[in-house]
């Protein structure tokens, strides 16, 4: 179902309602991804400039981040890290202090798998000294690990009492309340069959009773369909977001909502797919976990719920939810946070639908993004309804429209991964620079790992003049300039 005018301005008001109590939510409601004890997201955007005092990551993608206590934990499949002083560390992983910069200087895991080269796919802060690696290895710091590393802050050891056995990658994994999910492509937990979704137990990784199978994929046989994401609400919701069919026998179609309480996959469902190929990449709930925003790759076409960032309602956990809003962004879209104030995203894109686009969106249903950038059908040609985006964006959470910010990333694949967290966005590439100093231009080199933190100061020149529609560079048009 794709919205008209009026039915996008009821959805608006009815997410801005479902906002209402974000404020709120940011130190009752906290989720799985984003969850800290001094609040889990911040408000308002933040600066164009990134830090600029932190380790660089030389090669690689970094494929997440997030906040573990005083610490910034980053992961990817890169294998370089440049501290301050010049020195070059191994590492598939680093920690570095929130506040100073300073890389913690016994954490540098190495990995290795025997098959191909290793990575570690994603982050989670178990409490503020323990953290959860999950990924493509065997081994960490020459200790066999399978998938799954449960590491100490402290003193950046293995906590060799959590050694569960993964047959597979995992992907993603969400934590709360004393649990821990896992997901990914692998159908053996500790020798029981799990179908790329299971519990573990976080002290000492035992399989755990719950299981809701992935089956029956969208996709080419060969391609993989497990959770591209998981996130766990406050109110015991586990969100899962995969490119298969069925959950636990269930038909949820890219998302399923399941009842962490009982093990049940709840009424909640959309048709929003129908018969199409699923191929979201990420997704990321509402910090009040009432909204959940998934975003994909795979051509903006024949099905325009691909490129693009569709948002949902699941306040309802028993109801089912045609979207919100789509949001187009005529290119690959590979990570998503949302926090009370934008839906950030990023991914391969240069265009973004602005204030005052038309909709559903702008643009004919059939649109091709070959070469969409600039070349011979760029989707600058949608002047003055879409605004110029280097691969990084922020939208309003009530329309999904660019809000006036636009820091940009010169990654080769692009923007790979974003969490919000209470002082600011992180970001992960495979890219060099990132953020925009006075000029507006690019003039960073910060490496794979970007953090825009809320505590460094704007520079004001970076906002001048353009209003009409957002800031960022407009082809196409003549803009409206004040000031």
């Amino acid at each position: 179902m794709y919205l008209s005018r009026v039915a996008r301005s009821r959805h608006s008001f009815l997410v801005a309602l479902l906002l209402t109590g974000l404020a709120l939510a940011a130190t009752v409601g906290l989720t799985s991804r984003d969850s800290q004890a001094a609040g889990a997201t911040f408000v308002g955007l933040p600066s164009h400039q990134p830090r600029l005092d932190l380790p660089t990551v030389l090669d690689g993608t970094v494929w997440d981040a997030e906040r573990v206590g005083p610490w910034i934990v980053v992961g990817g499949d890169f294998t370089q890290v440049r501290l301050q002083d010049g020195t070059v560390k191994n590492a598939n992983a680093f920690a570095y202090n929130i506040n100073t910069g300073v890389a913690h200087p016994d954490f540098f895991p190495v990995l290795t798998h025997p098959n191909r080269p290793p990575a570690v796919w994603s982050v989670e802060r178990d409490s503020d000294s323990e953290v959860f690696l999950g990924g493509s290895f065997h081994t960490i710091n020459g200790v066999d690990q399978r998938q799954i590393v449960k590491m100490n802050l402290d003193d950046g050891s293995i906590v060799t009492s959590f050694n569960p056995s993964i047959n597979s990658a995992i992907r993603t994994m969400a934590v709360g309340d004393g649990r821990l999910f896992i997901g990914g492509e692998f159908d053996t937990v500790n020798d029981a069959s799990r179908l790329r979704l299971a519990e573990i137990d976080p002290d000492n990784g035992d399989t755990k009773p719950f299981r809701a199978d992935i089956t029956d994929s969208t996709r080419p046989a060969t391609f993989p369909y497990g959770p591209k994401a998981l996130e766990l609400t406050n109110d015991g919701t586990l969100v899962v977001v995969h490119r298969g069919n069925l959950v636990d026998g269930a038909v949820r179609r890219g998302i399923a909502l399941i009842d962490t309480t009982n093990g049940d996959v709840t009424d909640w469902k959309t048709n929003f797919w129908n018969d199409s190929e699923v191929t979201t990449i990420d997704a990321a709930i509402s910090p009040d976990g009432n909204m959940l925003v998934v975003v994909g790759d795979s051509g903006d076409f024949p099905f325009m719920g691909r490129n693009a960032a569709t948002a949902f309602s699941i306040s309802d956990r028993n109801a089912g939810s045609d979207p919100l809003w789509i949001a187009r962004n005529f290119d690959s879209t590979y990570a998503v946070a949302v926090t009370e104030s934008a839906v950030f995203i990023g991914g391969h894109f240069c265009w973004v639908e602005n204030s005052i686009a038309p909709d559903p969106w702008p643009g004919d249903g059939e649109f091709s993004n070959s070469n969409s950038c600039f070349g011979a059908n760029p989707a600058g040609r949608f002047a003055p309804y879409v605004s110029f985006r280097d691969q990084l964006a922020a939208l309003d959470p009530a329309t999904g429209h660019a809000l006036a910010w636009d820091p940009g990333s010169d990654g080769f694949v692009g923007v790979r991964s974003l969490t919000a967290i209470g002082r600011g966005l992180l970001l992960g590439h495979d890219g060099d620079r990132a953020g925009r100093d006075a000029n507006g231009t690019r003039a960073w080199e910060v490496g794979r790992h970007v953090f825009f933190d809320i505590n460094t100061p704007e520079n004001n020149a970076v906002l001048a003049g353009i209003d009409t529609p957002d800031v960022g560079r407009c082809f196409g048009f003549s803009p409206t300039i004040t000031g």
